[in-house]
């Protein structure tokens, strides 16, 4: 998801046609997590990547040095000269952001239908400019759905802004892609804050 030229559609098929990007894919990435235990969500920044052969690499910069990478179901995390490894399918969050952001970046409708319900919100667009848009993906996995209620992507044309990943237990992550991660975050990073910045790009 690499910043692109601005393109209009009117359903989700060409939106996410929008978004396609020749491999590897880099882009920016700040993550904010929050948990019912905590009082300020854990924020975290780096770059995401799928490269030539479709695997995901997720090089966490700030505040502390990591690398994830996923090969077909298998996950290696190192972090400070340490490697775990472990099945996809332990970290049915993971694997539900995987499958979507691969979906994403390829422009593929179809795959992500098959793993998501999607529904497609716009915005209005002036002329010459590109229309905002979001999408919402409900995993149709009941297995998924117990861990994951919905993942939010929201954007301006082909410029992906967000992915936020709600969970049942209102948990979940704001992922902010692209030139928005390098926003000034709200104060405090509330959930409500980070919407609105993500709706006003």
């Amino acid at each position: 998801m690499l910043s692109g030229p601005p393109s209009i559609a009117a359903d989700s098929t060409s939106v996410i046609a929008g978004l396609a990007r020749p491999l590897p894919a880099v882009t920016a990435f700040r993550e904010l997590r929050f948990s019912s235990m905590l009082k300020e969500p854990v924020v975290v920044s780096g770059k995401l990547e799928i490269d030539a052969a479709g695997n995901m690499i997720r090089h966490v910069e700030l505040p502390f040095v990591e690398t994830t990478t996923i090969t077909g179901d298998r996950v290696s995390i190192e972090r400070d000269e340490n490697t775990r490894v472990f099945s996809l399918r332990r970290a049915p969050e993971l694997e539900s952001l995987l499958a979507a952001f691969r979906a994403l970046v390829s422009g593929d409708s179809a795959t992500l239908d098959e793993s998501f319900a999607v529904s497609l919100e716009t915005g209005s667009a002036a002329a010459n400019s590109a229309k905002d848009w979001r999408l919402d993906l409900t995993p149709k996995s009941p297995r998924l759905a117990k861990r994951i209620a919905r993942i939010l992507v929201t954007g301006v044309g082909a410029e992906p802004h967000c992915l936020t990943l709600q969970e049942p237990s209102h948990g979940g992550s704001v992922l902010l892609l692209g030139s928005l991660a390098a926003a000034e975050l709200p104060k405090p990073p509330s959930r409500e804050r980070l919407d609105a910045l993500c709706a006003g790009g």
